[in-house]
């Protein structure tokens, strides 16, 4: 079985849209270490602007912020976003965000060569160079996604920054330059290697994906039933037809993940005979969910969540059965209040599956009828004369 489309593809323009749209993604986030970059860089602008005495070094501190704050917050508007990003949308974002990086490295070159060439102070010097190796190294890893945005960087941000090191004289200010421009070819090279692992591994993962859906759907349109089993005996693969035929029921799991609810399976490993299930745990459940309508006899726990007691209380009864409940507060009243509201034959309150002979026990709805243990539970074997 082969894809439609099995050439290979180089550049982030040739990729598969979905592999593109993943790697704009990767570009677009991590809004609190922009945010934090940009308020570092404007401190070391205001600090070589104070130590040098350079009035012209104030106007590059104000755009640093500036631009670096409007660049973080459109960061946190995406990181808010609630869809996936397609390819149109990353078609979109990927310019915006290479204008705002590319200004953003431009003026960071010119504060660099104006602090260096432009003053004799050691200390702003080295602040400068410091912060400018710092940021370029941090872009380097968030853009991996974009190498061509990395070389902008670098010749916009850094090269001013050796070129100023190397016009001031020197031979310390000469070597340190020569040494830069060593480590920023490195960079660009470390930068590559990711940028190609990361593609291949997104390539390898879409295609495996890709080869997947083709399997399921050829297997899943045979007019027949097949089952595959593995060496030792249990069920591995079946398709729908032969879960018609057998009557089999849809798995309630697998309802979960499909109609949106996120789910967490602990990585154990499950003895080779008798039935287990994994230990799993749902998130991002509503009432509309099948698994939250109907029980699941397996250690499977969906969490729905809420804000006051009166909307818990409308949720738990919002179910067609009703055989036990369990209230955890450190509140005597709220546990007063939920045990006579909910609908639940036993309501426990600051533990769970606790039993009293002498207390009655049953359900309400369709949790069954009658009841067992106590007066109640005694009263359907006596004959009252």
């Amino acid at each position: 079985m082969q894809l439609v489309d099995p050439k290979k593809r180089g550049n982030l323009d040739e990729l598969e849209p979905v592999l593109y749209a993943a790697l704009v993604d990767s570009m677009c986030q991590n809004f609190l270490p922009m945010f934090a970059g940009s308020i570092c860089i404007f401190a070391a602008a205001v600090f070589t602007a104070l130590k040098t005495g350079n009035e012209l070094l104030w106007p590059f501190a104000v755009l640093i912020i500036a631009i670096g704050t409007v660049r973080a917050f459109e960061m946190r508007n995406y990181e808010q976003r609630t869809k996936p990003l397609t390819y149109a949308q990353a078609r979109y974002l990927e310019p915006r965000y290479a204008a705002g990086a590319i200004v953003f490295a431009g003026i960071l070159g010119a504060w660099s060569f104006l602090t260096i060439y432009a003053n004799d102070d050691a200390v702003a010097h080295m602040v400068c160079v410091a912060v400018t190796i710092g940021y370029t190294a941090g872009g380097a890893a968030r853009n991996y996604g974009q190498p061509r945005l990395i070389q902008y960087h670098i010749l916009l941000a850094c090269g001013p920054m050796s070129l100023a090191l190397a016009l001031h004289g020197g031979f310390y200010y000469v070597g340190l330059a020569v040494l830069l421009a060593l480590f920023f070819i490195g960079l660009r090279g470390i930068n590559l290697s990711l940028h190609a692992i990361f593609v291949k591994a997104l390539t390898s993962s879409f295609r495996e994906s890709a080869l997947a859906g083709q399997f399921d759907t050829a297997l899943n349109n045979m007019p027949h039933g097949l089952c595959m089993f593995r060496d030792d005996g249990r069920l591995a693969v079946m398709n729908h037809r032969f879960s018609e035929i057998m009557n089999l029921s849809d798995d309630l799991v697998q309802s979960g993940v499909k109609e949106g609810a996120e789910i967490f399976q602990h990585a154990c490993k499950l003895p080779a005979k008798g039935f287990y299930f994994r230990p799993t745990v749902f998130s991002g459940v509503t009432q509309s969910h099948r698994i939250a309508r109907e029980e699941i006899f397996g250690p499977v726990l969906s969490v729905l969540t809420f804000r006051t007691v009166e909307e818990a209380i409308e949720k738990a009864n919002n179910t067609a059965f009703g055989l036990s409940a369990g209230v955890w507060t450190d509140k005597g009243s709220r546990i007063l209040k939920m045990s006579t509201e909910l609908k639940a034959g036993v309501v426990w309150a600051n533990t769970f599956n606790k039993f009293d002979p002498a207390s009655p026990f049953g359900g309400y709805k369709e949790s069954g009828f009658g009841r067992e243990g106590g007066r109640q539970g005694l009263m359907d074997y006596c004959k009252l004369i």
